[in-house]
């Protein structure tokens, strides 16, 4: 049912273990209409509910998603890990819905529907035939305004979500090297903790913390519906209207304590755990989504570890051959976020040579020019996969929940190509220098644990 963007970072580096491959693609014909497909007609409901239309009428399927402006950056500590928590309460039914027939209710007309939560957001979808979309629309409104919050749900999921942060977290050394990365590099932010939640909160947390959540996260005036779909505009006013016009505004929301202090010099940090091999993790913080350097962070993301011809891979696997896989990602936030970048030492080699070479690689798109042949390659990659990425009309309507939710603009995902179009090689020497130096990361070694004597 859940999928939340903590652990997602976990896997994508896991992933990385077993698949480092990527080619060069050529955006195909047609690449400068994209903006066409995630340009939102936008409409607000006097209780200051969102309504964003994509209106493609080739589609065959329709897709009504409800994004909540509420994730883990929302919470405090004691009851870190509520939004996703909450997640699950959602589907445990409504006074006229009993637990779990939502999705029942969806799959009966051919429909799917699914969750999650990450750092910023928690968001609910469901695709289905075009003629569903009322069925999703009393459905999301009866849940928004009438859920059941019962102790025996609470006792219930509970165990669901501890469970899953064990599988996700406690159990892999990777997700654990992750969490300890995200609790060191930030001081003041929320995003210091997991949005799993930390265990003892997670055991923590009342019917009446999850009351107070619900009353002021789950209301009209703190979430947007998308529709994208062959149906029009003011079909879909009108539909929206019908069922959330009604619903009450919710509580006043507290004030998020965002951002976090400029760091002074480089922190260092290391677990001891089941692992056969060291593993180097790295963060740099860099700028919220909406800042303009962004999208050079992306291309350099991309320079740095898309594929066996990036310069991570290219360096450390193929010309050091110090490590099994190098590589790293950048993570889209509302607030400052952080740019991972890892390696897992190959055996036989020594983790300090390793890293030193892993971070002189990145100290280069500082320090040097990068090439007009390598730089026009791996901006055509990314532009290509944002254009292929929104062939259906489910990752239209998410590409537009994440500009208008963590961006704060419903247009800034028609504006992706644009910005991406607009890096040059000045601009990825000038962020990298400014972002990816010594002071400004967070070191997280993953080594083996000693073994004790028998």
């Amino acid at each position: 049912m859940t999928h939340h963007r903590g652990p997602r970072v976990a896997r994508a580096i896991l992933s990385a273990w077993l698949v480092a491959a990527a080619s060069a693609m050529a955006v195909p014909e047609g690449a400068a209409d994209v903006a066409a497909l995630v340009t939102p007609t936008e409409s607000r409901l006097p209780n200051g509910l969102r309504l964003l239309s994509l209106t493609d009428p080739r589609a065959a399927v329709s897709t009504f998603q409800v994004w909540y402006d509420v994730g883990s950056r929302h919470e405090r500590p004691g009851i870190t890990g509520i939004s996703h928590l909450f997640e699950h309460m959602m589907f445990k039914g409504t006074k006229k819905v009993a637990p779990e027939e939502h999705a029942r209710l969806v799959q009966a007309v051919g429909g799917v529907n699914n969750a999650f939560t990450t750092w910023d957001v928690t968001a609910y979808w469901q695709a289905l035939p075009p003629d569903q979309l009322e069925l999703a629309a009393r459905l999301e409104a009866d849940r928004m305004a009438n859920l059941v919050l019962s102790e025996a749900n609470l006792k219930s999921e509970r165990e669901v979500v501890k469970e899953e942060r064990r599988f996700r977290i406690d159990n892999t050394p990777i997700g654990r090297g992750v969490e300890l990365l995200s609790s060191v590099a930030y001081d003041a932010s929320p995003y210091a903790w997991p949005t799993a939640g930390w265990m003892r909160d997670l055991d923590s947390i009342t019917l009446d913390d999850c009351r107070d959540y619900y009353a002021i996260h789950y209301a009209p005036d703190k979430a947007a519906v998308i529709i994208a779909g062959p149906t029009t505009h003011a079909e879909n006013l009108k539909l929206v209207e019908k069922y959330f016009k009604g619903l009450k505004p919710g509580r006043p929301a507290p004030r998020v304590l965002v951002g976090d202090e400029p760091q002074r010099g480089e922190r260092r940090a290391t677990l001891e755990t089941e692992v056969q091999l060291p593993f180097l993790l790295a963060g740099f913080k860099v700028p919220p989504d909406a800042d303009p350097d962004a999208a050079v962070i992306e291309v350099i993301s991309n320079l740095l570890s898309n594929g066996q011809s990036s310069r991570l891979y290219r360096k450390l696997v193929y010309e050091d051959q110090s490590a099994l896989i190098a590589a790293g990602l950048a993570v889209p936030r509302k607030d400052i976020g952080l740019f991972y970048a890892f390696a897992a030492v190959k055996p036989g080699r020594d983790r300090d040579s390793l890293e030193a070479v892993f971070f002189k690689e990145i100290d280069r798109l500082g320090e040097e020019t990068v090439p007009a042949e390598e730089l026009a390659k791996v901006k055509n990659q990314l532009e290509a996969q944002f254009v292929f990425s929104l062939e259906q009309v489910q990752d239209r309507a998410t590409a537009v929940g994440n500009a208008t939710l963590l961006d704060g603009d419903p247009t800034a995902a028609a504006r992706r190509i644009e910005r991406l179009r607009a890096v040059d090689a000045e601009a990825i020497r000038r962020v990298a220098a400014k972002y990816l130096v010594r002071g400004n990361r967070t070191v997280v070694w993953v080594i083996p644990a000693p073994r004790s004597a028998s």
